[in-house]
């Protein structure tokens, strides 16, 4: 009988170098404005009523999961651009030399006033809008939308995900909410709004209040759940 030499087996791992992430600061001043735009690709955007008469920005960028090789030169590329005109103040991370802003994760933190209209383009991500009663539009590809104001006309659109809606009421007009496949809700000062059914595997709402700003919220395959009080 011999003794069997156990040999250990050392694998050699070669580990990439770490890919930074950024984060983007800046501030604008509100005066005579009336409306914030944003567009984004991948990430997700938090905007909120501040406590001052400024438009303060806090963005982070990362890597998404299936970001390229050249993702560390996109990131210390990037810059916020900002143009405004009409009342309106569009802000969008661009990077020079060009790039696919799929592979950079945006992680936007915005506080604005509350008076403020909102108009938000988003590919893929969440948004989360709340305090704002100057309005918002927004049109998401992918992705969750949560909106709670204390009011303005809302028009919502999302390809795929769920749209959660609260409103209070000030001036409620129509309400229309339609998802081709899943289903809508609308509670009223506490009271359930019956649904129309179509086709089995969607359903359609329309409601009308004595106010202006209208209520619309479309979704191609998902949920969506508006609550007025």
């Amino acid at each position: 009988m011999f003794n069997r030499a156990v040999i250990p087996i050392v694998l050699a791992l070669v580990i990439p170098d770490f890919v930074q992430a950024r984060d983007l600061e800046s501030s604008y001043s509100a005066v005579d404005i009336e409306k914030l735009q944003i567009t984004v690709g991948v990430g997700e955007i938090r905007l909120e009523s501040g406590s001052d008469d400024a438009i303060r920005v806090e963005i982070e960028l990362k890597p998404s999961d299936d970001a390229g090789a050249d993702v560390d030169d996109l990131i210390d590329a990037a810059e916020v651009v900002a143009s405004s005109s009409n009342g309106r103040l569009e802000l969008q991370v661009v990077f020079p030399g060009g790039g696919k802003d799929s592979d950079i994760q945006q992680d936007w933190r915005v506080y604005a006033p509350q008076a403020l209209g909102a108009m938000i383009e988003m590919g893929v991500g969440v948004l989360d809008v709340r305090g704002l009663e100057g309005g918002v539009e927004a049109k998401v590809g992918v992705g969750e939308t949560r909106v709670d104001v204390p009011g303005g006309a809302l028009r919502l659109n999302t390809s795929v995900g769920e749209v959660s809606v609260h409103n209070g009421a000030k001036n409620i007009g129509d309400v229309d909410l339609d998802s081709n496949i899943g289903e809508v809700s609308l509670r009223v000062d506490g009271n359930d709004i019956e649904s129309e059914r179509s086709m089995f595997v969607g359903s359609r709402l329309s409601w009308s209040g004595d106010g202006e700003d209208d209520i619309d919220v479309r979704v191609n395959v998902g949920e969506i759940v508006v609550r007025i009080d």
